[in-house]
């Protein structure tokens, strides 16, 4: 069973599919010595993703090739949305380059050698990004203290965008564009009480802007959209923030709340649909998950809980393998 889109994922994978936003997101991120070897003038989209349903950690993988300057060989830049500090990261995006690398070979003609994939990942948090940022730090201690056992191995590094740490002054200075830059700020503070409101009024003449431009509205629709599903405020005081610089949006202000109650209807009545197969089928191994973890971490808080009831089994699965050596929570339901 895939996941549907989380409303991070969907933010990020609308906001951030443009050649010119991640252009912008390169130019800020990538290494001088390597940004200057790239020809950031032939990025290109891959169209399609290279992650399929038994792999599907999220729905915002992006992938984009560029040529290497001066040479006619490709690079492919894969990047991947976190909103979670994952450990095991590392290992996701080592199943996503080889995937990128069986596409290349199953073209005719194969070529000579594979393409080199420069992994990144942009992540949001809510706090810095901890976890490791190399292959090798996952590994049992052994491939570090026995040289033999390390040439062995496969290993290699990816590169983070921590948003939690980067101002506002230093997302819009990227030139990803307004919807990006807009969208890099609503993921950074959005699940924080109290910047939401703050925000929404600083980015107000921003949020005006983008409405002018061209898509311009169904832009701004889906980042107050992303608002109202994530952020944890008083709805009126947000609609009064988005009106004081933006009144043309009332309208549609109301119709995104409407459509929310009515999908949250249809969603009600489709669980309600699923619970009596899905207690039968799976409540044993959600309740026995749960009580894992709680046995482990202690109390869960609401969202883990949705979480976990959201999953299917194979999710429920593997969560209970790893509750036996994760060493954090986040660790332990780690895609």
């Amino acid at each position: 069973m895939a996941r549907p889109d989380s409303p991070h994922d969907k933010l990020f994978g609308e906001a951030f599919s443009s050649v010119e936003a991640i252009r912008g997101l390169l130019n800020s991120t990538l290494p001088v010595a390597l940004r200057a070897k790239l020809d950031l003038s032939s990025l290109t989209p891959v169209p399609g993703t290279f992650i399929d349903d038994a792999l599907s950690g999220s729905r915002s993988d992006l992938l984009f090739s560029v040529k290497f300057a001066g040479r006619p060989a490709l690079v492919y830049i894969l990047i991947e949305h976190k909103s979670w500090i994952d450990r095991w990261v590392a290992l996701q995006l080592l199943k996503y380059v080889l995937r990128i690398w069986e596409r290349e070979l199953a073209k005719d003609p194969k070529p000579q050698g594979l393409p080199p994939v420069i992994p990144l990942v942009v992540y949001h948090g809510e706090s810095a990004w901890s976890a490791p940022q190399c292959l090798w730090d996952l590994l049992d201690p052994a491939v570090r203290e026995e040289p033999a056992l390390g040439r062995l191995t496969p290993s290699f590094d990816f590169l983070v965008d921590d948003l939690t740490e980067a101002t506002d002054e230093a997302l819009f200075s990227r030139a990803m564009g307004l919807f990006a830059g807009i969208a890099a700020v609503f993921l950074r503070d959005s699940r924080t009480p109290s910047r939401v409101v703050p925000m929404v009024r600083r980015l107000g003449a921003m949020l005006a802007e983008l409405w002018t431009a061209p898509d311009g509205q169904r832009a701004v629709a889906i980042l107050l959209r992303y608002i109202w599903l994530v952020a944890d405020v008083s709805h009126d005081e947000v609609v009064a923030a988005v009106e004081c610089n933006l009144p043309e949006a009332k309208e549609l202000i109301m119709t995104i709340a409407e459509r929310l109650r009515q999908e949250g209807l249809e969603r009600g009545r489709q669980e309600g649909r699923q619970e009596g197969l899905r207690t039968g089928i799976l409540g044993g191994r959600l309740r026995t998950v749960r009580r894992q973890l709680e046995l482990r971490f202690g109390a869960l808080d609401e969202v883990t809980v949705r979480r976990l009831e959201s999953s299917d089994e194979a999710a429920l699965e593997r969560f209970a393998e790893r509750v036996l050596t994760a060493r954090t929570l986040d660790e332990a339901l780690s895609t």
